[in-house]
C-alpha cells in the first residue's frame, strides 16, 4: 500500500472515531500542533522510527509535541497507529485528518496581505464579511507587505482577490497597453 491510501484510510478514521467522542475540535487542534511541531524538529520522526524507543517514550514525546496534553481520543488513535507499526505515516495521517476536518467543518485557509497592519475590528470585520461570502469559517494568515501601496490581496484556498493598489495599478497598464 502506498503512504496516500495510508495516511488517508487513518486519516478517515480519526475523524469518524472523533466525531463519534465530540472531540473533534480537540483532536483538530492538536493535530495541528502536532503537524507544525513535527515539520519544525524532524528528529521527532528518527525518535518514532527508533524501536529501542517504547510506546510510552513516544507517546510522551508527541505529548510534548503537541502542546503538553492529548485528548484521549487522540492517544488511543495514536496507540492504534503504533500497534500497526505505522509511525512513520503519522505526519502524512495528521495532514490528511486537517483537511478531512476543514472540508467536513466547511473551513477555509488563506492569506490576508495588507499595505499596513489591521487592527483587530478591522480585522474581524473582514474575517466575518469572508465567511459569509464562502458560508464557512475562515482561518488566514496576515501579512504585511508595503509594495502593495493599499488594500488587501487575499488567497483563499485556490481563489485569489487582488484589491490593491499595485494591482489595479498594473491592470491599469494592460488595459492601456503598455
Amino acid at each position: 500500500m502506498d503512504i496516500g491510501t495510508i495516511s488517508s484510510r487513518y486519516a478517515k478514521a480519526l475523524l469518524r472515531y472523533a466525531l463519534e467522542c465530540k472531540a473533534e475540535e480537540s483532536v483538530y487542534q492538536q493535530a495541528l500542533a502536532l503537524s507544525r511541531t513535527m515539520m519544525q524538529v524532524r528528529e521527532l520522526d528518527k525518535a518514532l522510527l527508533n524501536p529501542v524507543l517504547d510506546k510510552a517514550t513516544k507517546l510522551s514525546l508527541l505529548t510534548e509535541a503537541a502542546g503538553g496534553t492529548l485528548h484521549e481520543a487522540f492517544i488511543r488513535f495514536i496507540d492504534l497507529l503504533f500497534s500497526h507499526h505505522r509511525e512513520r505515516h503519522l505526519l502524512f495521517v495528521l495532514h490528511s485528518f486537517v483537511g478531512l476536518y476543514r472540508r467536513h467543518q466547511r473551513i477555509y485557509v488563506g492569506q490576508l496581505t495588507t499595505a499596513v497592519p489591521l487592527d483587530k475590528p478591522t480585522e474581524q470585520h473582514l474575517r466575518d464579511m469572508i465567511a459569509q461570502a464562502v458560508k464557512g469559517t475562515i482561518e488566514f494568515d496576515l501579512h504585511v507587505d508595503e509594495d502593495i501601496l493599499g488594500g488587501f490581496i487575499l488567497q483563499l484556498d485556490d481563489r485569489r482577490l487582488d484589491a490593491s493598489v499595485k494591482g489595479q495599478l498594473r491592470h491599469l497598464q494592460k488595459e492601456l497597453g503598455r
